[in-house]
């Protein structure tokens, strides 16, 4: 977070980044965790990324979306994860759309298999089973809003 202040300094008095400095980036920092940097920085390589969200599908009930945001690490919490991708989303550096997804499954595949993931399949699919119902995802993006791509070019 120190790291993004300091460079949002020296960027707002840079002529050629003038233009990407908004006011309440200041602020925006003083509201971020530091999970809530590591988490946005390390979405800066790409501008749309994948998503998954787990839900459990009911044969008789429909179905019900029963976990949070989950993205390609878990940083130890996937609770804390989520509640990191809730706030970069209030703070409109993301948004996270479960209309819009990746026609490539491949892109998905590689999240399923990740191992915090499969653990919360795991977890969801003895429960679904109790109740007759089978555990499936819901695909989605994350993609970094244009006021992200400029606290990018300002902050980081």
């Amino acid at each position: 977070l120190r790291d993004m202040f300091a460079t949002l300094i020296a960027n707002s008095i840079n002529t050629d980044k003038e233009a990407f400095v908004h006011p309440s980036f200041g602020e925006i920092i003083k509201q971020m965790t530091s999970l809530d940097a590591v988490i946005f920085k390390a979405m800066t390589k790409q501008t749309v990324l994948p998503v998954l969200r787990l839900k459990i599908v009911y044969k008789s009930r429909g179905q019900g979306s029963l976990s949070r945001n989950l993205i390609w690490d878990d940083w130890n919490s996937i609770d804390r994860v989520a509640a990191s991708l809730d706030n970069l989303t209030r703070l409109k550096l993301i948004d996270i759309s479960y209309e819009e997804f990746y026609t490539d499954e491949t892109r998905y595949d590689r999240l399923r298999e990740k191992k915090h993931i499969a653990k919360e399949f795991e977890k969801l699919q003895v429960f679904a089973n109790k109740f007759q119902g089978k555990v499936d995802f819901d695909k989605g993006i994350i993609r970094i809003t244009e006021f992200g791509k400029n606290f990018i070019s300002a902050c980081i």
